[in-house]
């Protein structure tokens, strides 16, 4: 099936040459007008208007326009199109008027259509409405894939630690893809991981799916990997979207999903914000599904490769490094099959009668999401900070979704206490009144899940790390002095004086009088633990610290922990690492002034085609292979193959 592209002029653009694309890879098995061909709507030589008669140019006009629904009968395209279709029908008429009265033309094959006549936006909605009643009445839905930590995961072959060089020598063969599921692409440099059950995933959501594949990869990238994951162009033929499709830079849209929005189902480890993406070799920022949450269920990642954990700051085992993976009977991918079924049953259940098209899959997803949890009612206690909006922490959110309700007290109908701390005061209550103490991960589980996850399965204790319980007065002291002035080592007691006099003299304070009360109150012991407990530090102290940065999510002033901390991160310095904006000020002041004091400036300089130029091994050509031969000597590097991918 080839991808349809039309293209189309807009007449106050035409005049300055500029022209704008629509992308649509069309559904398999579908009729479709533009068969195999490169539609461009623009005025051209041989339009109909110069070259066919009125007759011949009003039959090209209703076998474009009503072609594409062909196999639905004249009272359903009426139902769904008639104001459009009657608007059709006079652009249609007027333009055969106009050849009637014109010079005589000349017969002619061209099936090209002036867009001032008939919109792009006309053609767009047209072939959106009929592909869905296509595919509605064969009680199918869309479902758009994401790729990296979704259905695989990849990795460059120079990143594979030493506990991972194993797997090159389990690599699958090529001559049978289908039977594989790690795979060496030498001409990309990297390996991949196909997840657990995919395969089986991909023939089962077939049947109820017509199913899209959807990175921010690169093309190549993307299509390398819908060659493992279908390597018999069964599942996804040409519906394949890559970074270059999007019509939003690092945005993924449905714009570009030959599908109306109320028939879509979206799978993807990430829903807004910050996410990595693997494109050529780099790891780029993406946004992601900001404006199509609602169709979105969330998947756990998988990170199978120790680059993977490493990327998004998990201090822990790969599966590769531990030798293990998902369990395919229970993992990520076999749990949520079970929702979609549910929610394609849901969706066509014939109870609510059979006009599909006036129903919404996204209120669907809606309800069947709230089924989780919706006995529940959840008070937080220490996962938030108490000036932080309670109702717009993500984990509230996720628990109203989910159907609980949620308060920030607690009281006889609470059912869910969700600490971090079993010693604070609302978790003790918990305990007391025989009401469930779960850690936020028990909310997390369910939310990947899709069911109520065994409470006894996610404890929380008493958090028995924190400096006021386990640490000599001397060493707390020494904590927060290195975690209060290592930021500014650079600068001299003078310097930092003149930039946050009254800030120090208050940190000073709270840092003398912890100390006191440490040396004043029970024996400790020893520990390397960097933890502050919140109920330790005074509502004054807490209150006074100006939390200038974070090293994951705690203060690096009063070492209090607070969830979704702001902050700029500067993972260049330290990969947890991020500084409030006062503090940047701050820092940039003393760093200008003691940059100037040297008589310097800053000087920032880009790599690609400023100081040197890449490109890929694959890319030489004849004339360059001349180069092979002429490239120096890596003295002393263990690694010297230069394979750089850049976009």
């Amino acid at each position: 099936m080839s991808v349809v592209e039309i293209s189309a002029r807009n007449h106050c653009l035409m005049k300055k040459g500029i022209e704008s694309e629509a992308h649509f890879p069309l559904a398999q098995g579908h009729n479709c007008p533009f068969e195999g061909q490169m539609i461009r709507m623009s005025v051209a030589t041989d339009s109909p208007v110069n070259s066919l008669s009125s007759d011949d140019f009003l039959a090209i006009l209703d076998a474009e326009l009503d072609s594409a629904s062909s196999d639905q009968s004249p009272d359903q395209d009426i139902d769904a199109n008639e104001d459009n279709d009657a608007e059709i029908e006079r652009i249609k008429r007027r333009k055969v008027s106009e050849i009637e009265n014109g010079e005589e033309v000349q017969s002619s094959s061209s099936y090209v259509v002036a867009e001032e006549e008939i919109g792009l936006e006309t053609w767009i909605s047209r072939l959106r409405n009929a592909d869905v009643r296509a595919l509605l009445r064969r009680k199918k839905l869309y479902l758009v894939l994401d790729l990296d930590h979704t259905l695989l995961n990849s990795t460059r072959l120079e990143d594979i630690n030493a506990e991972e060089e194993y797997l090159k020598g389990q690599t699958d063969s090529f001559q049978d893809i289908s039977k594989g599921s790690l795979f060496r692409l030498d001409m990309m440099r990297m390996m991949t991981k196909l997840r657990p059950f995919v395969r089986t995933f991909l023939q089962e959501a077939s049947n109820l799916f017509e199913m899209y594949i959807y990175t921010m990869g690169e093309r190549p990238y993307a299509i390398e990997m819908a060659k493992l994951l279908d390597p018999g162009s069964v599942y996804f033929n040409s519906r394949v979207i890559s970074q270059a499709d999007c019509t939003q830079r690092h945005q993924k849209g449905l714009d570009v999903v030959l599908g109306q929005e109320s028939a879509v189902l979206i799978l993807d480890d990430t829903e807004a914000g910050s996410a990595c993406v693997f494109s050529s070799i780099k790891f780029i920022a993406q946004l992601v599904w900001q404006k199509h949450k609602e169709n979105l269920i969330l998947m756990e990642r998988y990170h199978y490769f120790s680059s993977s954990c490493r990327q998004f700051g998990f201090n822990c085992k790969s599966l590769s490094e531990l030798k293990g993976d998902e369990n395919e009977a229970d993992g990520a991918l076999a749990t949520v099959l079970g929702v979609l079924k549910s929610i394609h049953e849901k969706f066509f259940d014939p109870e609510n009668g059979d006009d599909f098209a006036a129903r919404d899959v996204r209120q669907v997803l809606k309800q069947i999401r709230k089924e989780v949890l919706k006995d529940c009612k959840i008070v937080f206690s220490r996962v938030f900070s108490t000036k932080y909006q309670a109702a717009n922490h993500h984990l509230w959110k996720m628990a109203e979704q989910l159907g609980a309700k949620c308060s920030i007290e607690v009281d006889s109908s609470v059912t869910h206490v969700v600490s971090t701390d079993a010693g604070t005061d609302k978790s003790r209550w918990a305990l007391q009144h025989g009401k469930f103490l779960v850690h936020p991960r028990w909310l997390e589980a369910a939310n990947y899940m899709w069911n109520r996850k065994s409470e006894d399965e996610f404890p929380t204790s008493v958090a028995t790390d924190s400096p006021v319980n386990s640490l000599s007065s001397d060493d707390f002291l020494a904590i927060l002095d290195a975690e209060l002035d290592s930021a500014s080592s650079d600068q001299s007691p003078d310097q930092d004086i003149d930039a946050n006099e009254d800030n120090d003299v208050e940190i000073e304070r709270i840092k003398r009088r912890k100390v006191s009360e440490i040396e004043n109150g029970e024996e400790v012991q020893s520990s390397s633990s960097f933890v502050v407990a919140e109920e330790e530090i005074d509502e004054d102290v807490k209150d006074s610290c100006p939390h200038p940065g974070f090293l994951r999510d705690m203060c690096i002033c009063c070492g209090k922990r607070m969830e979704d901390s702001a902050g700029v991160a500067f993972g260049y310095i330290h990969k947890d690492l991020r500084l409030g904006s006062d503090e940047i000020s701050r820092l940039r002041n003393a760093d200008v002034r003691a940059l100037l004091r040297g008589k310097k400036l800053y000087l920032v300089l880009d790599l690609d085609q400023t100081l040197l130029n890449s490109t890929r091994l694959e890319d030489i050509n004849a004339e360059e292979e001349y180069l092979k031969g002429q490239t120096d000597s890596f003295q002393g590097w263990s690694v010297y193959t230069l394979s750089v991918l850049l976009s």
